[in-house]
């Protein structure tokens, strides 16, 4: 699943994250991973949100290591992402602009918890 965040964000942004930023993802993978937990209302994720899972991780890590992604020489930030039948046009003149609409993207969940959630009795 690691492998799947670091695969997102060099596709995304050209950056490859340096190997001394695996326990980072690990933490930001565990943290997104009770965000969907404490949203759905169940103790494990569904298979079926793991993309969710593993776009929201990514997205956390871009926006907190977004100086460092766009670094002196500017990372190449996509101007469209295509998941599936699913595509999205990213917003902005500026690499940073790019990039915050693309966090916004990859955060963005478009009803995907909503058949999972459980209600709290």
């Amino acid at each position: 699943m690691i492998e799947d965040v670091k695969a997102l964000i060099v596709g995304a942004t050209g950056y490859t994250p340096p190997d001394n930023d695996a326990a980072f993802i690990s933490y930001l993978w565990k943290t997104e991973g009770q965000r969907i937990e404490n949203d759905i209302n169940q103790d494990g994720i569904p298979e079926a949100l793991d993309g969710l899972h593993t776009r929201r991780t990514a997205a956390q890590y871009i926006q907190l290591k977004k100086n460092d992604i766009l670094g002196d020489d500017g990372a190449q930030v996509a101007r469209s992402i295509r998941e599936g039948d699913v595509s999205v046009e990213l917003a902005g003149e500026t690499k940073a602009q790019r990039l915050d609409a693309l966090y916004a993207a990859l955060m963005e969940d478009r009803g995907e918890t909503a058949c999972f959630r459980k209600l709290r009795w």
